[in-house]
This record gives C-alpha cells, structure tokens and sequence, in this order.
C-alpha cells in the first residue's frame, strides 16, 4: 500500500474529504490531487503536516509494507454501514455488539 492510498483509507475512515485534509494540512488541493495522480510522495514537512491531520504517524504513511490486520476490510465496511443507517438502528446494533462482547 502506497502513502496517498494510506491518506485515502484514512480520509474515509475518519470521514474527512481530501479538500478538508488538504486544507488542515496546509496544502493546496490541487498539489495534493497532483501529489495522488502522480503517486510521488509529498515533500517530509508536508508529509508530516498530513500525518498529524490525520493522527497517524509519517511513518505509517511512507511505510511500503505494513502487517495486514485481517479485520482491516470487515471494520472499514460495519463502520460504513453504521453511517448509513438511521439512528435507532444505530442504537439496536450497538446494543446487540455489546451483548455479543459480553459473551
């Protein structure tokens, strides 16, 4: 996994926009969209201003292999769904984690 589509799975997971990471981070849009296209990796002091955005570190952005954590897919996808539903399903499903956790 390279460094934009670490910054990508971490915009979606934190909800974010790149406009909004991109701006946070003191970065123009366009040479963010730029920096994506071209799969270059940002200059370390932008890099590091996109890292403390996002709350991760740079280095788990510049990494080139990470430990792949085999839930990574299954808890992108519930919260994606947890965002989708209305409120009172939100609060059933919580309800029935709990209770699953307990056990």
């Amino acid at each position: 996994m390279d460094f934009w589509t670490r910054v990508d799975n971490l915009i979606e997971f934190k909800n974010l926009t790149r406009k909004e990471v991109a701006a946070r981070a003191n970065f123009s849009y366009s040479s963010f969209t730029n920096g994506r296209k071209r799969e270059s990796v940002p200059a370390a002091d932008v890099a590091l201003r996109i890292a403390k955005v996002l709350g991760v570190s740079v280095e788990y952005l510049l990494e080139s292999e990470l430990p792949k954590i085999k839930d990574d897919e299954d808890v992108l996808e519930l919260i994606k769904i947890y965002r989708k539903i209305s409120p009172r399903d939100k609060s059933v499903l919580l309800t029935l984690a709990k209770k699953l956790h307990e056990n």
